[in-house]
């Protein structure tokens, strides 16, 4: 156990300076999101959300290019700003809403203990575990699609489904994170975790609605 300890000592020292940024970003990400979500407006139109989630779309690709980090950083502060009136379109009242967090606050916490961890053990999560997270997101937004077409009849169920999913995200994103050399993009690293959390969120919200 002792040995397991001053890996992560060693682990974390390493990285310390990019861990602070990483967590310090998701921390301004986090609120700017929560802000936009209570001063959105409830009620959208048909479209609002397909072109909310095109605009994201493009925003995540921005952040992905090689730009200059405090340009990155702004594109991001706009996403959270998004993605705060998406979330207020779901309608969720605010005892589910700071259930919900706390529960998403617990599981990402846990799930980051877990993976470093393994981490220290030297267990790697390589591309072939990433593809097969990808497949398996990929498999419940068409199952996402067919339960709205379908009338909703199972999101209860699905939304067990992404919590479980999500859970295993950040476990393989907090293993890519403390052994990928981001080259001090803190950026990428923390919309990593920004998406993990996002989606554990709502799926807690869907489960308790």
């Amino acid at each position: 156990m002792s040995v397991i300890i001053m890996k992560s000592i060693n682990l974390f020292s390493a990285k310390q300076k990019f861990l602070i940024m990483v967590f310090i970003n998701l921390i301004i990400q986090t609120i700017i999101t929560r802000y936009s979500m209570i001063r959105s407006p409830k009620q959208k139109n048909k479209w609002y959300s397909i072109l909310t989630f095109l605009v994201m779309l493009v925003l995540i690709f921005v952040m992905c290019l090689p730009i200059q980090m405090w340009m990155k950083f702004l594109v991001f502060c706009l996403f959270s700003i998004i993605e705060g009136y998406t979330l207020a379109s779901l309608n969720i009242n605010e005892t589910i809403v700071q259930f919900s967090f706390y529960g998403a606050l617990s599981i990402f916490c846990s799930m980051i203990g877990i993976s470093t961890v393994i981490t220290i053990l030297g267990v790697q999560l390589g591309p072939r575990v990433g593809l097969g997270l990808f497949s398996a997101l990929l498999l419940l937004l068409l199952f996402l699609i067919f339960n709205i077409l379908a009338g909703e009849i199972a999101n209860k169920l699905l939304a067990t489904v992404g919590i479980l999913l999500f859970s295993v995200y950040v476990i393989y994103d907090t293993n890519k994170i403390l052994q990928r050399d981001y080259k001090g993009d803190f950026i990428s690293a923390s919309l990593d975790y920004y998406l993990d959390f996002l989606n554990l969120f709502m799926d807690i919200s869907w489960l308790n609605k």
